[in-house]
């Protein structure tokens, strides 16, 4: 009975023609998948600094590094004693039974407050395996001024922190990942590093793309500066008799390796505060913005 219905739905003579077709995007699908990794994910003893934490995104990635076992540094504009905060901090330590998840107040666009949480934190962890800059992912709207100090404390995040990322021991692997919205691909064609679009003139997808590639630019040459080190050394993997490496040594020549990573559109970082449906509309960041019920129903 099956073999009739196909039979009846294909037409003579196109069956491999649409075997092929299925072939072909079942390959494509697997190569966008990105490379693939044997190492154990065991985070236990590892500590990682997430901005953007009580995103959307940043709240699955907290969940995620929670549950294997990481020691957690989430920055936060509210206070960190606030009820959403503190709900959300004891919550994670208790659905996992890890007590090693803070949260640290740090307002990403002063950079007095940004210099200052370094500040603290160098004097309080002297141990950091990951920055993970998930705060530039949502899309921000016509706020250019956040837009760029947006980049601006990624940047400075970075910079300050980089010397002790640089001082750990060499066989250390770490990571320094920012998290970018897809939006980068409006914006290949038209790219020029002093190229300041106007609000009201330019498609906010070109705003988002232009921030997300100058996030993208700045980590390669980032990883090209790690890679011009002096005798770098490969980290090894958990399992010393494994001649797996983390990654190809023909690729990876630090033990501190920068990569941007790009989720795909979320319906609630992305999609919803594009189109103004974000029950937290208006918030502090973007005062000016209001809710709409139209974005609701698209």
């Amino acid at each position: 009975m099956v073999l009739s219905v196909v039979q009846a739905l294909v037409p003579h003579g196109y069956g491999w023609h649409i075997v092929g077709v299925v072939v072909v995007l079942a390959v494509l699908r697997r190569i966008s998948q990105g490379r693939t990794t044997s190492r154990e994910r065991d985070l236990h003893n590892r500590t990682f600094l997430v901005t953007g934490g009580f995103t959307a995104l940043g709240l699955t990635l907290l969940q995620q590094l929670a549950e294997r076992g990481a020691t957690v540094v989430a920055l936060t504009g509210q206070h960190t004693d606030s009820p959403a905060v503190a709900t959300v901090v004891a919550l994670l330590r208790t659905a996992h039974n890890n007590h090693s998840i803070y949260a640290e107040q740090c307002c990403l666009s002063d950079p007095h407050s940004v210099r200052a949480f370094c500040t603290r934190f160098l004097t309080h962890h002297t141990r950091l395996d990951a920055i993970l800059f998930a705060h530039e992912y949502q899309h921000i709207g016509a706020d250019d001024q956040q837009r760029h100090s947006s980049s601006l404390s990624t940047f400075l995040i970075t910079t300050l922190l980089l010397p002790v990322l640089l001082a750990a021991p060499p066989d250390r692997d770490i990571r320094v990942i920012n998290v970018v919205n897809p939006f980068y691909a409006a914006a290949v064609h038209a790219f020029d590093p002093s190229f300041t679009p106007s609000s009201s003139s330019t498609s906010p997808f070109l705003h988002e793309g232009l921030r997300s590639l100058r996030t993208i630019i700045l980590t390669r040459h980032l990883q090209r500066i790690l890679d011009a080190l002096p005798n770098p050394q490969l980290p090894k993997t958990q399992q010393q008799t494994s001649s797996v490496p983390v990654v190809s040594p023909r690729v990876q020549r630090s033990n501190i390796v920068a990569v941007c990573v790009s989720p795909g559109l979320s319906r609630v970082d992305t999609v919803s505060r594009m189109l103004n449906a974000d029950w937290n509309l208006p918030d502090s960041s973007s005062p000016e913005r209001t809710f709409s019920w139209l974005g609701v129903l698209l």
